[in-house]
């Protein structure tokens, strides 16, 4: 760490990726909701939130912005349709994380992480006002020009800042140390490691006879001349053993996505010219958390396969571990057919320990490719094809109207498969 990181705070005021920062250790801490969230997001938070109370288990996150980068802009990408502009923010951060269980700790580790958030931005309020939209207070699926007036059930009226931007998905992945923080490490390295070489030629020294005059001396010069090189040894073979841990992690990954990207997009910008990596990416990350925190995935709208029993049963949390790798792409009929590997960090309660595991996930996918693809989608807002009436497709399947089955697959990816490779 950086000096002094430990008095870095966010302190932005009205940025969604600093309000979302905020708003997410809250939510470990107290099980609200950040208001800068989605309603998918909010979904799968409430879905994780229900898997801790069940196990009795409590999660803590705390996110510092790293003092080297606490001043400077975050760095984007973005992309867009007619409606909606949509950004990939991210920033340098320490994550800790905790996790307790009736008030005994099981675990607890801070780590360098990139915080990666998915913001979504109307472009034009007029030009949504027609688009659905769930309820912030209550749920109810409604036109956005209604919630101006006040939403038919509750009557809570909303402006455009209460709708947009959202945040509509996040990840952390591993990062390194940067100048700062690694010169502050070889400093504590070579002062232990000089107090400590000065004790033992101390203690050397008085077991040999030498009066304690003379051992304090000697010991003292003997730890400043070893002491730095030991230090300095000491940080290069921590610096290998974390390079080497890593790498444990990341070159099986690595090497089943390289091309993957590119070859990914040529084939869906056939198809789909307004296609995004960065967009797919992310709804594949949303729905396997969905799929991962669920307790009956037969209950879920996006999900088409089989029964996943006791897979991720025992995940308490689950975080992007960088990277999705296509395996299959195929065109049949209408629909686009693809498998892909997504890497995650899941983190499984294993009653008296807490254990940390990089899971490969292969899914298979299906997509409508003659529809465009709405940047704004969300199971939470559907409208019946058949009576066009509005529904949750997390509480319900079919139409609550007119009982019509709505295949998602239709507008957006829904997952007819997955399993641990």
């Amino acid at each position: 760490m950086g000096k002094n990181t430990e008095t870095v705070s966010w302190n932005r005021e009205d940025d969604v990726f600093e309000d979302f920062s905020k708003g997410l250790e809250l939510f470990t801490k107290t099980g609200g909701l950040p208001e800068s969230g989605d309603q998918d997001v909010h979904y799968y938070m409430e879905l994780q939130k229900n898997r801790l109370k069940k196990r009795h288990m409590k999660i803590s996150y705390d996110i510092t912005p790293r003092k080297d980068f606490a001043d400077i802009n975050k760095q984007s990408k973005s992309w867009s349709d007619e409606l909606y502009t949509n950004k990939l923010e991210w920033h340098p951060c320490r994550l800790e994380k905790a996790f307790f269980r009736e008030g005994e700790k099981l675990y607890k580790k801070s780590q360098n992480k990139i915080f990666y958030q998915y913001i979504t931005y109307a472009k034009n309020e007029a030009d949504v006002s027609d688009e659905l939209y769930s309820c912030p207070s209550c749920g109810a699926v409604s036109p956005i020009k209604e919630l101006y007036d006040g939403c038919s059930y509750c009557g809570t009226r909303f402006s455009m800042d209460d709708l947009f931007p959202k945040v509509t998905n996040y990840f952390f992945v591993p990062d390194g140390d940067n100048k700062e923080e690694s010169r502050v490490k070889m400093k504590k390295s070579i002062a232990i490691c000089t107090a400590i070489m000065s004790v033992v030629c101390i203690l050397v020294c008085l077991v040999y006879g030498n009066s304690p005059a003379t051992a304090i001396g000697i010991g003292l010069v003997e730890g400043v001349i070893t002491g730095p090189i030991m230090g300095w040894f000491v940080m290069v073979a921590s610096l290998i053993f974390g390079i080497s841990s890593q790498a444990k992690d990341t070159t099986g990954m690595l090497f089943n996505s390289i091309g993957s990207k590119g070859s990914f997009v040529n084939k869906m910008k056939r198809y789909s010219s307004e296609f995004s990596y960065e967009y797919f990416t992310g709804k594949v990350l949303s729905l396997l958390k969905m799929l991962i925190y669920s307790e009956d995935v037969s209950e879920l709208a996006p999900y088409k396969g089989n029964a996943t029993g006791e897979l991720f049963a025992d995940v308490v949390d689950s975080s992007y571990a960088g990277a999705v790798a296509l395996k299959r792409f195929d065109v049949v009929g209408d629909y686009a057919e693809i498998d892909v590997d997504a890497y995650v960090e899941n983190m499984y309660d294993c009653g008296g320990h807490i254990k940390r595991k990089i899971d490969k996930c292969r899914l298979h996918l299906r997509k409508n490719i003659n529809k465009p693809i709405d940047y704004h989608f969300s199971i939470k807002k559907l409208q019946c094809k058949g009576c066009g009436a509005s529904f949750d497709a997390t509480k319900h399947k079919t139409c609550t109207s007119c009982g019509t089955v709505y295949d998602i697959g239709d507008e957006d990816w829904v997952v007819t498969n997955i399993e641990k490779r």
